[in-house]
């Protein structure tokens, strides 16, 4: 008969001082993960151009975004945003021009669209996303 299989041996221990300035580096960068600072909106611009030039996803987990105006996606571009806030009063956070090309894909993502003080005055009316003629937009998990 054979002797059983010896048991696994137990997980290494931190006690070197480079292992545990590892694991408090570790832990520090999660903490700072959900305080980082916002992303303008000239560097979202820059982001985005990136991102439908690339064929990529933009990821922008634990990111906000502050729009002041909408982000157009024109006609025949696509463009993949996975995860981030987006925040913004002006008439909608977003809009996608009429074509079939056109696609915005919004994954785990906030949206938060606020009336502003201007728009309330006139009665205009907004929405986070506008989406005009045969533009398409995806939503997964969004907020």
């Amino acid at each position: 008969a054979r002797p059983p299989p010896a048991p696994p041996p137990p997980p290494p221990r931190l006690t070197s001082e480079p292992a545990r300035m590892w694991c408090m580096w570790l832990h520090l960068a999660s903490l700072t993960a959900a305080c980082r600072p916002p992303v303008s909106e000239t560097r979202f611009a820059r982001l985005a151009a990136a991102a439908i030039s690339t064929g990529r996803p933009l990821r922008l987990t634990n990111r906000s975004v502050q729009l002041h105006a909408p982000f157009r996606l024109r006609s025949s571009q696509r463009l993949t945003i996975v995860g981030g806030d987006f925040h913004g009063d002006g008439h909608s956070l977003f809009q996608v021009e009429g074509s079939r090309q056109g696609l915005l894909d919004l994954r785990g993502v906030r949206l938060l669209h606020a009336s502003s003080a201007e728009r309330s005055e006139r009665r205009a009316r907004g929405a986070a996303i506008f989406v005009r003629g045969k533009g398409q937009l995806s939503l997964e998990r969004c907020e």
